[in-house]
């Protein structure tokens, strides 16, 4: 797909039988954007993930830079005012590439870790994890699709932790988080302050500061209440498993979904927080996944996770 970026911060196509050279060698180009001052962005998928590069038309390095949905991009320019991608281009053009890739990581591996904790809830599960009987279980349950989602993302990464939480939260604690109960909140720091906005919000459900920043207490996670819910605090090591470096977690969760989550999934304190962590790595696996191809659009599953040759990617 070939784009202009005008200087009205409108994008335009152009044909696709265009002829373009001074292109970066490499990677099949998914999507080209023409800029101004002779300049262009190049948008592919490598090794599963989107990877943008800004350059010079016929001239070389190009570099890579990184678009993100909430921000606005700005291109640096020697020597000319820089070109400023607005918010909504820079959506845009995360959407028009993704929209053509198939979602990274191993469908068929993702359903065997994903059919088992399905096992025991009674539901008919059908016999083959293709066609269309199972399209209509995925299709049929968001919670599921979600789950999926997670789980895809988590192998993709080899991450066993994130399999492990997200296991647990879909056999223990599935319905346990919705809009009507609440959903927990998260906020991670190297240091003992949450930071500026985390601080504010915890102060407004009613913690004290000594309540947010005190991490002297042997128990971990420690639990402290107010009046609109509880707050977990946790030190955990960084993912980077670098010895004896540590992060500060606070998990935070409304009145009624500590109460179901206590008492009617009869969860301890440690399996609460372990559940909460599993439901959002699978918020996180969904938005990875949001801009591909989807199975539950325009196109079937099989569509979506695309040929057998693909399936070990």
């Amino acid at each position: 797909m070939i784009l202009e970026f005008l200087s009205s911060a409108r994008l335009v196509p152009l044909p696709e039988s265009m002829e373009l050279s001074g292109l970066p060698p490499g990677a099949r180009k998914v999507l080209v954007v023409l800029l101004p001052y002779g300049r262009a962005l190049i948008g592919d998928v490598f090794c599963g993930y989107e990877r943008w590069r800004f350059g010079r038309l016929e001239h070389f390095p190009w570099e890579e830079i990184s678009l993100y949905d909430d921000s606005p991009k700005k291109l640096s320019v020697e020597g000319l005012s820089p070109i400023v991608l607005p918010t909504g281009i820079v959506a845009r053009l995360r959407r028009l590439l993704l929209a053509e890739a198939l979602p990274p990581g191993d469908h068929q591996r993702t359903l065997s870790v994903l059919m088992p904790l399905l096992a025991g809830e009674g539901r008919q599960l059908p016999a083959s994890t293709t066609g269309s009987p199972f399209e209509e279980l995925l299709a049929g349950d968001g919670l599921l699709q979600r789950a999926y989602w997670g789980l895809r993302f988590a192998l993709f990464r080899n991450d066993e932790e994130s399999v492990e939480k997200l296991s647990f939260w879909l056999r223990r604690a599935r319905r346990s988080f919705d809009d009507a109960q609440g959903l927990p909140l998260f906020w991670a720091s190297p240091c003992d302050n949450p930071g500026r906005h985390a601080f504010e919000m915890l102060g407004s459900l009613g913690f004290s500061d000594e309540q947010i920043t005190d991490f002297r207490s042997p128990d971990n996670p420690s639990i402290h209440r107010s009046q609109w819910g509880v707050l977990l605090k946790q030190r955990s090591p960084f993912p980077s498993g670098k010895d004896g470096v540590e992060r500060r977690l606070w998990t935070f969760f409304s009145v009624p979904l500590w109460e179901n989550l206590r008492r009617r999934d009869g969860l301890t304190v440690r399996e609460a927080l372990v559940a909460a962590q599993g439901y959002w790595e699978a918020r996180e696996g969904e938005v990875f996944f949001r801009h591909f191809r989807s199975p539950w659009s325009d196109w079937s599953l099989t569509a979506a996770i695309g040929p057998e040759r693909y399936e070990s990617v």
